[in-house]
């Protein structure tokens, strides 16, 4: 389903990716799991009859549907630009930030990852929006040609009709994403880009 946000389809409202069942392989009873971008709970709607404890991130209200979730699951309403504020210096085994950093500008998903690395003790999973991906496609994205420094801005019209994204965002190839997770302090383990375009990637600090 389309999100009534702008930031387009929630994806792990309706099933787990590959990047999440990634995590579902190894997470265990009692591990702490930060969600950034976390939408209607998808995710932690998996993860906590897994035996993990989730908290989910996002600025668009989902309290309601994380409510349901039990008392293993808690919903922080705010912006992924603070969250090192957001969760006061909780530590947590691993981060799930899917389809969620390329909505900011590069200065400010790198300043958001140099502030994961102070909170996450085994391994970040996270994924990018890919400048190859049908969002990227010239026609649909101005900003491709800018260099990933500047490269944020809207999709087109007919794109943002297509995809249910209305909000601006950094388009990545994948040496692009690997070089921010690196140049912020994280060392990228695994990375593939899907057949659609999308990048996955898997780091530790």
């Amino acid at each position: 389903m389309l999100s009534q946000t702008g930031y387009g389809v929630d994806v792990a409202a309706r099933r787990a990716d590959e990047l999440e069942k990634r995590l579902l392989a190894i997470v265990s009873a009692g591990d702490r799991v930060l969600d950034l971008g976390c939408g209607a709970g998808g995710a932690a709607a998996r993860l906590v009859p897994a035996g993990a404890m989730a908290v989910g991130i996002d600025q668009h209200d989902f309290s309601i549907e994380w409510n349901s979730l039990g008392t293993s699951a808690e919903f922080v309403l705010g912006t992924i630009r603070s969250v090192d504020r957001l969760v006061g210096g909780t530590q947590f085994d691993y981060c799930l930030c899917n389809r969620t950093i390329h909505y900011l500008p590069y200065n400010e998903a790198a300043e958001c990852l140099k502030a994961l690395g102070g909170l996450i003790q085994e391994k970040l999973f996270i994924s990018f929006s890919g400048l190859t991906s049908d969002l990227g496609q010239a026609g649909s994205y101005a900003a491709r040609h800018e260099p990933i420094s500047s490269r944020f801005g809207p999709l087109s019209l007919r794109a943002q009709e297509t995809f249910g994204i209305t909000e601006p965002l950094t388009l990545y190839t994948e040496a692009e994403a690997i070089d921010l997770l690196t140049d912020t302090g994280w060392h990228p383990t695994w990375s593939r880009t899907t057949d659609f375009g999308n990048i996955l990637i898997e780091a530790v600090t």
